[in-house]
Formats: C-alpha cells, sequence, structure tokens
C-alpha cells in the first residue's frame, strides 16, 4: 500500500489514505473500489443511533408540551368558541370590548340575555389571552375572559354577573366563578 503524502491534501484532509491496486484504508476502514464511503454510511446509519433518539425525544417533547390539545391546534386548528352572555340583574344593558395581543374584537352592547361570540385557534404553543372589560350603569370592570393557562375548554361559555363573571361548565357540573381582576 502507499500513503498519500500531498501536504495540500493533509492539511484540508488531516487523515492517512493508504492505497492498493483494488482497496483502500479510511478512517480505519478498508473499502473495495466499488464500496465508496457514502454506500458505507448508508448501510450502517449517516446518525449514530443516540443522537437520532435525542431528535426523536425533543420532536415528541415539542408535540406533548402543554397537553394534547396542542396537536389538535397545529394539524386539526380545532377552534376555541367563546359564548359571553349578559345576565346582569334588573335589565341592564352591558357594554362588552375584548382583546387580545393581536386583536381588538370593538365594543358590543348586550341587552340582557343577549350574547356574544367568537372564535379563534390556539397558536403553536397555546399561549392565548382575551381580556375584555365590562361597564353598566357607572361600573366598569375587566376579566380575562381567555386564559390558555387557567381554561382548557373549546367551548368556553361565560355568564357576566354583577359579583364577577361566571364560566358555565357542561352537564352537572357547577359553574365556576371568578372575582373582577383589581
Amino acid at each position: 500500500m502507499t500513503e498519500i503524502s500531498n501536504p495540500f491534501f493533509y492539511v484540508f484532509f488531516p487523515i492517512n489514505i493508504y492505497f492498493s491496486s483494488n482497496n483502500y484504508l479510511l478512517f480505519g476502514y478498508t473499502y473495495n473500489k466499488n464500496y465508496s464511503l457514502l454506500k458505507k454510511r448508508l448501510i450502517e446509519g449517516a446518525m449514530p443511533l443516540f443522537i437520532q433518539n435525542f431528535l426523536l425525544m425533543c420532536v415528541l417533547l415539542l408535540l406533548s408540551s402543554h397537553n394534547v390539545l396542542v396537536v389538535h391546534s397545529i394539524f386539526g386548528q380545532e377552534k376555541v368558541h367563546v359564548y359571553v352572555h349578559n345576565d346582569l340583574p334588573g335589565n341592564l344593558d352591558l357594554t362588552l370590548h375584548c382583546k387580545s395581543k393581536d386583536d381588538d374584537l370593538g365594543s358590543h352592547i348586550l341587552h340582557h340575555g343577549d350574547q356574544y361570540s367568537w372564535s379563534f385557534g390556539y397558536g403553536l404553543f397555546k399561549q392565548t389571552l382575551f381580556y375584555c372589560s365590562f361597564q353598566w350603569n357607572n361600573e366598569l370592570h375587566w376579566f380575562n375572559i381567555v386564559d390558555s393557562g387557567r381554561d382548557g375548554c373549546f367551548l368556553c361559555t361565560w355568564s357576566i354577573q354583577q359579583s364577577g363573571p361566571c364560566r358555565v361548565e357542561a352537564g352537572d357540573s357547577p359553574d365556576i366563578c371568578f372575582p373582577w381582576n383589581k
């Protein structure tokens, strides 16, 4: 076998390569002319198993962070539907103004018993916040009506009362009432 002794080649490829008529030695492997390094890498795998497992775990962690609802959000674009009902006593009108970081839904006047609704899709990391101001007579309150860290609903129904908003739960579950934000 003969060794490549070209200094230019060794600067860019600091390895020893030995040749014979039909074989060469590279990185401790003997290769036939017809058995290239590319074929060897494809057969053995171009990436170590540890790296493959690490990347797989990262992808699974990304998809499952927060919960399974993120997967629906990414692939199915499942929408969240929010309903706000005016349940103030005494037939009071409610002026509602809701916003998020990206969207301003505008002001809406709800007569007693009326509702306002909207839909949206959670972002990649399911971090959405809609906050609303509620005004009637001389009272002004506000509340985070959609808080992805608190709520996990895809059908979020709210009953607005003088003491605060109540999230209406499905089935026989009792409603969950919250105080107004300060």
